[in-house]
């Protein structure tokens, strides 16, 4: 595979501005890095750490980010267009004003994120933690929450609509003026340990 870079350090690195395409790191820790306005293009980062990393305005399509470490990071204005990231954990990183267009998000860490007013419609979303998450005016349409952890999270005003919501507990989520659709209405109200009889 053409630049493939294993078990290396970038440490305090500087790639502010760079352009990467089909690049691939294994197990590659880019802590403290200042990767703002980067632009990556089908690439792969396989556990690699990008803990109080600067990805700020960085824009990435159809790159991979399997198991990563974005701990403290900041991420304002990133996009991730059709990104896979896959069991990556954002603890503490700031993604305010993030832009995701599709894309695979299952089984990410994404606890206590601010993730209000964000298009997070069609997004794969499957056993994501979002335990505790503003997602206040938030557009979920159509997206794939299936065993998502939304304990505790605020889902005030936001736009659930077609939204699939397989075993997912929302007993102890906020719901006031969420959209919803009457598949999804019944799904609640069984959560909340009404009988619904045809």
């Amino acid at each position: 595979m053409a630049d493939e870079i294993i078990d290396e350090s970038f440490v305090g690195g500087d790639f502010s501005n760079e352009r990467w395409a089909g690049r691939h790191y294994t197990r590659c820790t880019f802590r403290f890095a200042d990767l703002g306005e980067l632009r990556t293009s089908g690439c792969v980062f396989d556990g690699c750490e990008f803990k109080s990393a600067k990805l700020n305005s960085s824009r990435h399509e159809s790159t991979a980010f399997l198991n990563c470490q974005f701990d403290n990071a900041s991420l304002f204005g990133a996009e991730f267009v059709g990104c896979k990231v896959v069991g990556s954990a954002f603890v503490g990183a700031d993604l305010h004003s993030i832009k995701l267009a599709g894309g695979d998000w299952s089984f990410a860490s994404l606890r206590g994120q601010d993730l209000s007013k964000l298009d997070l419609h069609g997004l794969r979303l499957v056993e994501t933690d979002l335990a505790e998450c503003d997602l206040t005016q938030t557009i979920l349409r159509d997206a794939d929450l299936s065993r998502a952890i939304l304990w505790s999270a605020d889902l005030t005003d936001a736009d659930m609509r077609g939204a699939r919501l397989d075993g997912v507990d929302l007993s102890t989520a906020r719901l006031k003026g969420a959209k919803i659709d009457v598949a999804q209405a019944i799904q609640i109200a069984e959560s909340h340990g009404a009988i619904v009889e045809g």
